[in-house]
């Protein structure tokens, strides 16, 4: 079987001012005896002015006021509602409350809207519009009661300024939205999720089995509703990536033997309108090693990061990284396998990656010789090395990252103890310094499977807890999820009680934790209603 070999696609990377002339005279002079006094009598004379103004100045005076008329009027508010009302009703969920202004000027032009909350600007719109503005709301931190204003700007400087209107915000968090569960009477397991900013796309991936296989499913939750899509060639959904042309990448690997990575494309009807498959570890490697691809990060210019792992050698347990990136049609722009790599310290195994504004985060384990570190480390989005993070102490797993809107980043996993295994959490700023660390105190084994920062630079988090370790197995885990500030201080937390989580460490997949742009927090894990049969299981929370 030849290996896939990618070709490296090349990567795409006055005014003035008028100033008004002011008028000036030329005057000479009327010497005794100088002829040329009759001169100047005529000048004066076709000037029915002041005799110290001459013909052409008052020519120049007249042009320059033509040319450069100040307006005296001031613009208008004509209309100005938040969420079309002049008194909206109380907001109770999480979502974009809408400002909106219509303005004229009766003797020149708009040139900006200015929206203020509490006397605090908001947003400036400039002309031509429209003049919309959102304050967007998250969980009950945003509780209480406000006041919006609009200010209109005209092209002379003029000011217009709005009555004041009132909203009152209301919203309950941590409350359970909607739950998405399947139960095909084999086991039916939800390993990602996927939501684009707004909400209105939801789409959860992960395998179901078939004659007691593992086969990789697909299902649309919100959106143009499709269900059930199921590849008979490939393992689990590990990795997917919505894009803003309605497709979504999906990253998984074959069933049989061969071990080869797959990349596909499904349209927003669910129809699989595109796929290949290779080997995309690094040269040399046996044809027949374990490989698979296990996340992908999308980012805004749609072109997309894949990361998997692979086993080296024929026969050999250790195991290496790859991570590719990808453009929006999938063509592969550059390429990383981490045994190639001279800037690492120490082997590593990285299973999952996000994007963020300063570049790429990823989380795993370090494997220095005779231990296995909880890792994270970062990337440019040119395959350039940052720097990595390996935590010291007892041996552990990263599994899962997040990065925050201003370039900071939540990383979590599992702390291996002497008995019982405890969740580890932690953050980082934006130039990877350590901000705080929490350390789980739960009863029994507990990972972190599941982190990302919403727009407000809260940290979100699942985990699993109270775990009972059996062969190759944690069980009977309770779900919990958790919100802190940026301090690491506990806002909420919640757990659900409807059935438990069972998984296995050998296969990192344990569950998934995505946000959208109002923090809306959507949760995908293996679901136990009983001992023995896992159900499709997906859930939306308030934040």
């Amino acid at each position: 079987m030849a290996r896939l070999v990618f070709a490296h696609a090349p990567l795409l990377i006055g005014g003035c001012a008028l100033l008004p002339l002011l008028a000036s005279g030329c005057f000479q002079s009327d010497d005794t005896g100088n002829d040329d006094t009759e001169v100047a009598t005529e000048t004066d004379t076709t000037d029915t002015g002041t005799t110290d103004d001459t013909t052409d100045d008052t020519t120049t005076d007249d042009d320059t006021t033509t040319d450069d008329e100040v307006g005296t009027l001031p613009p208008n508010i004509d209309s100005f509602t938040v969420n079309g009302s002049l008194t909206p009703a109380l907001v109770e969920s999480a979502s974009a409350v809408e400002l909106a202004v219509e303005a004229s000027d009766p003797d020149g032009s708009i040139a900006e809207v200015q929206f203020f909350r509490d006397g605090t600007m908001l947003e400036t719109v400039a002309a031509p519009g429209p003049y919309v503005a959102e304050f967007i709301v998250g969980g009950d931190e945003f509780n209480g009661d406000y006041e919006f204003t609009a200010v209109a700007v005209d092209d002379d400087g003029l000011e217009a300024n709005s009555d004041a209107i009132a909203l009152s915000v209301g919203v309950t968090s941590a409350v359970l939205l909607e739950n998405w569960t399947f139960d095909s009477g084999a086991n039916d397991t939800a390993f990602r999720v996927e939501v684009d900013p707004d909400g209105t796309n939801v789409i959860a991936g992960g395998t179901i089995y078939v004659n007691d296989e593992s086969r990789l499913r697909i299902d649309r939750h919100v959106g143009a509703s499709w269900t059930d899509k199921v590849d008979d060639m490939s393992y689990a959904a590990a990795g997917m990536g919505l894009l803003s042309n309605g497709q979504t990448a999906v990253a998984t690997w074959t069933v049989d033997d061969s071990y080869q990575s797959q990349l596909f494309f499904y349209d927003d009807q669910g129809v699989q309108v595109s796929g290949e498959q290779g080997h995309w570890t690094s040269p040399g490697t046996p044809m027949d090693n374990f490989e698979a691809p296990l996340d992908i990060a999308v980012g805004p210019d749609d072109n997309f990061y894949a990361v998997g792992v692979f086993t080296l050698t024929e026969g050999d347990a250790s195991n290496a990284t790859y991570m590719f990136k990808f453009s929006p049609v999938g063509d592969l722009l550059w390429a990383f396998h981490s045994d190639q790599s001279e800037e690492l310290a120490a082997p590593i195994y990285a299973v999952n990656i996000d994007i963020g504004p300063n570049g790429l985060v990823l989380a795993g384990q370090s494997r220095p010789e005779g231990a296995y570190r909880l890792w994270t480390g970062r990337w440019d989005l040119d395959g350039n090395f940052v720097d990595e993070t390996e935590i010291a102490g007892n041996d552990g797993y990263g599994w899962a990252i997040g990065a925050g809107p201003k370039g900071e980043t939540v990383f979590g996993g599992i702390r291996y103890g002497d008995t019982d295994h405890k969740t580890y959490l932690a953050r980082f700023g934006a130039n990877g310094q350590p901000e705080w660390t929490k350390e789980g105190t739960h009863e029994g084994t507990g990972v972190v499977f599941g982190a990302d920062i919403d727009p407000w630079g809260n940290t979100v988090v699942g985990t699993f807890e109270g775990c009972v370790l059996g062969f190759l197995s944690y069980n009977s885990c309770a779900l919990w999820l958790r919100k802190y500030d940026e301090d690491g201080v506990l806002m909420w937390e919640r757990t659900f009680d409807d059935g438990l989580v069972n998984f296995s460490p050998l296969l990192p997949l344990l569950g998934d934790l995505e946000l959208d742009r109002f923090g809306y927090i959507y949760v995908a894990a293996p679901h136990y209603p009983t001992q023995d049969n896992a159900d499709w299981w997906v859930v939306k929370v308030h934040p």
